[in-house]
């Protein structure tokens, strides 16, 4: 934004009522322009990270953190400026942590091309076991995970807990069409699947998912305590409608 002064800002503050309310009165009070930004509670503190326009702010920057840092509900303030002009980037929220964990934001493209690149040198069947190997390790590390986080809860609910997850994290829409744990078979409906999406757009060889295939197979097999195979019967990159899969007790 040429012509404005825009900074960011890392809040953290006590996680309790009434905490943003006060920090905002300040900033409204010295026209402090909030453009965007994320809000989380992480137990008994509360992260608040915006980019801000200061352009008409009465204050500088520094005066105003130290006027921020005088509140009761407070416990720390840093703020970022441009090192390039006009250009701010967000270095506040490093390393980035998703559920308490570290985690990482490739784009789709970056994705599909290690995918890519795998099959150009071990060969395409070859590339894709170990793709769908690599999926299906990631998801029985998931399904472990939720097991020890959401103690108690059904089979199916964490399941769908993952799937949820996905769509959060920019994979895909995902729904549970079927699931029978007595006889150990679900189906998965996708959409917008973003491994099968470059194959539909022409993009790449219209061989469907394997490392999606594989993360439900790991949660299954993690979930259910026997090795579940997954099937794809249906893709956008063949012209489906949406990704289909079928699981049931097998031996990949």
């Amino acid at each position: 934004m040429p012509g404005r002064r825009i900074l960011e800002f890392k809040i953290v503050l006590r996680n309790v009522p009434g905490a943003i309310s006060e920090v905002s009165q300040i900033l409204y009070g010295y026209r402090v322009n909030i453009l965007s930004g994320y809000q989380e509670a992480r137990d008994e503190r509360f992260h608040w990270v915006f980019i801000a326009d200061l352009s008409e702010a009465g204050i500088d920057p520094k005066r105003l953190v130290e006027e921020i840092k005088k509140l009761g509900k407070v416990i720390a303030v840093e703020y970022s400026e441009p090192e390039i002009d006009h250009l701010i980037i967000d270095d506040l929220c490093f390393p980035l942590m998703v559920q308490g964990e570290r985690s990482l934001i490739l784009r789709s493209s970056t994705f599909n091309g290690m995918m890519r690149t795998i099959r150009d040198i071990v060969g395409r069947d070859a590339g894709d076991i170990i793709i769908y190997q690599l999926g299906a390790r990631a998801g029985a590390d998931k399904m472990r995970r939720l097991k020890e986080y959401y103690k108690g809860f059904e089979s199916r609910d964490l399941l769908k807990i993952a799937l949820k997850e996905r769509c959060a994290k920019g994979w895909c829409i995902a729904e549970i069409q079927r699931f029978d744990e007595d006889l150990c078979k679900a189906e998965v409906r996708a959409e917008g699947l973003f491994e099968c999406l470059e194959a539909a757009a022409g993009e790449a060889d219209r061989r469907g998912s394997q490392f999606f295939r594989g993360y439900l197979a790991g949660l299954l097999t993690s979930l259910w305590g026997k090795r579940i195979s997954v099937d794809e019967v249906e893709c956008i990159s063949k012209r489906g409608t949406a990704c289909i899969f079928k699981a049931y007790p097998g031996t990949a």
